[in-house]
């Protein structure tokens, strides 16, 4: 987008554009939800934030009320209302910093590698772009089988992810600063996709799978550098794969986004069935947020049935936007049966999009650590809030951006060690099971 715009605008006519906008430098790099909040605007905000989530909590108390009806448009009205009015106050805090995946601050790096990130998805294909494969928000009913190439900086800390700003004239991305998606291909049928696939696998290093699954308000674009950032940050050495359901990618379309996961099951379930039978060693899924429905559902269902892959050593559940209650009675007793693969949750106290995704459903979230934290054996739950302040991402994003995570998933993945042999966690016993938290 930027290079287009690049070609199109003389910097005369960008600079007039700047000067004549409202917007400050800052508002233009923040999240959507944050343009134009001021701090004189918190406390109408949180006696609005108040009254929404009394009628909220009364439309969910009324015996014979149906609150997930479709029939109850006013309560969809301000369950939507108090998820955005909730995040608009996250902006407000003087400490609030900017998302990773949306910094657009200048990098000094020097050098950049391309992370090659084979994808499944579900969405439809968008025509507004015809230079390059592009992919919206609705479910195509059907899987594309690609392949993405992302140029990494390498010059950074990890966790970081810089994109190109237009407020600083950098009408070019440059790939020794930015993260750019080189490309975007369709591989054409899943078996051209499995050979591909094994064609990179046979000149990898390590004979390993990382798929991840992205969550809620995510473009593809964004999922695709997300999973190349992972993968470089990790030092991950084997196949790098995404899986991107129809999120909408924006704040107000929650509800949206939860159906869309829901319709994706039989779409990643697809994805398996091409994976299961590929010569992996090792196969680590590594969800987050909304995508852990996805995961935490279908691997349930697969592992009751017998049909996981036998290669699958770990599933990752990064902040879970799941109801906790429901994972416990629906979820857990299958996963946590034998021969299952080591399943661990990294869940924060300061986790403001679960807080919201909390008080919009009336049930805690998996994600959450607020007490009660969920243990139970043999899953290994990491409370991550000292690496997840509400800085920035509402404190959501931490498996990505917080090198103290991704260290502890480097041991977890790559040296393949269980919570209580990673120097990176201190064990909690209060209480059987225990947890951890990092260090």
């Amino acid at each position: 987008m930027v290079k287009k715009l690049g070609a199109a605008l003389s910097a005369t006519v960008l600079i007039a554009l700047a000067l004549a906008s409202s917007r400050t430098l800052a508002q233009a790099e923040l999240p959507s939800e944050c343009v134009n909040v001021k701090a004189a605007d918190k406390t109408q905000l949180e006696e609005e934030r108040f009254f929404l989530s009394g009628e909220v909590t009364k439309a969910f108390s009324e015996p014979d009320a149906d609150p997930q009806s479709p029939q109850s448009p006013q309560l969809r009205q301000r369950q939507e209302r108090l998820l955005e009015v909730i995040f608009k106050l996250d902006c407000i805090r003087p400490d609030v910093q900017l998302d990773p995946l949306h910094d657009t601050r200048s990098a000094t790096t020097a050098r950049n590698v391309l992370v090659p990130v084979f994808y499944a998805t579900n969405r439809s294909k968008d025509s507004s772009a015809p230079n390059r494969l592009v992919f919206g928000g609705d479910d195509a009913k059907d899987v594309t089988w690609g392949k993405a190439v992302v140029s990494v900086p390498t010059d950074r800390d990890p966790g970081d992810l810089t994109l190109p700003s237009l407020w600083k004239f950098e009408l070019q991305p440059d790939l020794s600063k930015h993260f750019v998606l080189t490309s975007v291909t369709s591989l054409g049928t899943k078996d051209s996709f499995s050979q591909a696939v094994q064609a990179e696998l046979k000149n990898a290093s390590s004979k390993s799978l990382l798929l991840f699954v992205h969550g809620y308000r995510v473009t593809f674009d964004e999922a695709a550098m997300r999973s190349a950032q992972l993968s470089h940050d990790l030092k991950f050495r084997g196949v790098t794969m995404l899986y991107s359901w129809p999120s909408k990618g924006d704040l107000k379309s929650y509800w949206h986004d939860e159906e869309s996961v829901q319709l994706a099951e039989q779409w990643y379930s697809s994805l398996l069935d091409v994976i299961k039978p590929l010569p992996f060693d090792s196969i680590y899924v590594l969800a987050h947020s909304m995508g852990n429905r996805l995961v935490a559902t279908v691997h349930n269902e697969r592992a009751a049935k017998g049909t996981n892959p036998k290669a699958l050593k770990e599933i990752l559940l990064a902040a879970p936007d799941i109801n906790a209650e429901l994972f416990d009675q629906k979820i857990a007793p299958v996963l946590a049966g034998s021969n299952q693969p080591r399943t661990t949750i990294y869940a924060s106290s300061g986790d403001v999009a679960l807080m919201a995704s909390k008080a919009v459903h009336r049930f805690k979230r998996l994600g959450d650590v607020s007490p009660p934290v969920y243990r139970r054996t043999p899953f290994e739950t990491i409370d991550a809030s000292s690496a997840a302040p509400m800085l920035r991402s509402a404190g959501h994003s931490y498996v990505f951006d917080s090198p103290k995570v991704i260290t502890d998933i480097t041991r977890l993945l790559i040296q393949r060690q269980p919570a209580d042999k990673r120097p990176t966690l201190q064990k909690v016993d209060a209480e059987v099971p225990p947890y951890w938290t990092l260090k």
